[in-house]
């Protein structure tokens, strides 16, 4: 099957459903191609900051996401291994400074809040990009599905492993930066209220490891992010499942109690990546390039930690 659009955007995820509802926005019209079969409950928590809240805002999703997200007061971080304070990242100050708030989402509350309003007879499921091919004039698309499209403009948002990318610069691998991560969701009624305390956002740092500990869903759920220093590759992906028990004696939650860790759901498991410098200023991995950037922010700040034996302080999870 052949068509044709004026705007094609590869890839339904965050940025695609984002792009397409600016657009919308100005009066015009993209057509979404998602490889994935639904708009599902993938993945956990995002976090958006107040120039991204500006930006939700300013393409008419102001009172959807305000509906979805949780705003916490701050980050109250402490040392791993003792349990030290060691700073308080006031959200509210940067509310009032910046003139929005710093949201957290479960992603699939942001990606829903973002497909509302769009015409979903434009959002194309089960589009897997495999090859594309341009033209003075237009770009044919061919997807794995056996159709193809010729669009005017096409917008990249296909992730990681972006095929338009590859078509554009070559095959431009994405490096793993020697980081793993964990992520887990809790029911946040059974998470007892004192392990969050005091802002219900927290986090522990150590050189080599963090651990970060928030509620989402008005407080329903509590998503887990721990992340270590490894050699072990781990594929990239939303939804790649790790082992709950293998989570528990990474070395940043070796002194946690059993108890404190049984997630909702289940345990992911990623490893996190970045794309060449040279792919910068084309479409890029913005799943990765997130995930790294509060890497390298807790890095940062545990590097001044000395002394760890990369064991979590009993207080963090008793």
């Amino acid at each position: 099957m052949s068509a044709s659009c004026g705007i094609a955007i590869v890839g339904g995820g965050l940025a695609g459903l984002a792009a397409a509802r600016a657009l919308a926005t100005f009066g015009m019209k993209a057509q979404v191609f998602e490889a994935a079969p639904a708009l599902g409950e993938i993945g956990a928590a995002v976090n958006v900051s107040p120039q991204a809240v500006k930006a939700l805002q300013a393409i008419g999703l102001g009172d959807r996401i305000a509906a979805v997200a949780t705003a916490s007061p701050g980050i109250y971080t402490r040392n791993m291994q003792t349990g030290e304070f060691l700073e308080f990242n006031d959200r509210h100050k940067n509310a009032a400074r910046f003139g929005a708030p710093y949201y957290t989402f479960h992603r699939a509350d942001l990606l829903d809040a973002l497909a509302s309003g769009l015409d979903h007879g434009a959002i194309h499921l089960g589009h897997r990009l495999t090859g594309m091919e341009e033209a003075s004039d237009h770009t044919v698309l061919a997807f794995g599905n056996g159709s193809e499209v010729a669009a005017e403009i096409v917008i990249g948002a296909d992730g990681v492993r972006s095929v338009i990318r590859q078509a554009l610069y070559g095959d431009d691998n994405p490096t793993y930066t020697g980081q793993m991560v964990w992520r887990a969701l809790l029911d946040g009624g059974k998470v007892p209220e004192q392990v969050l305390e005091p802002t219900g956002h927290i986090q522990w740092v150590g050189p080599g490891c963090h651990l970060l500990a928030y509620f989402i869903r008005s407080r329903k759920l509590v998503n887990i992010v721990t992340q270590e220093d490894t050699d072990k590759w781990v594929e990239e992906g939303w939804s790649t499942r790790g082992d709950p028990d293998e989570m528990r004696v990474s070395p940043q939650l070796r002194t946690a109690p059993r108890e404190a860790f049984e997630p909702r759901h289940r345990v992911l498991k990623v490893g996190a990546v970045h794309a060449p410098a040279d792919a910068q200023l084309g479409p890029r991995p913005h799943r990765a390039d997130r995930r790294r950037s509060a890497c390298h922010a807790a890095q940062c700040r545990a590097g001044r930690l000395p002394g760890f034996r990369g064991r979590l302080h009993p207080r963090a999870l008793a």
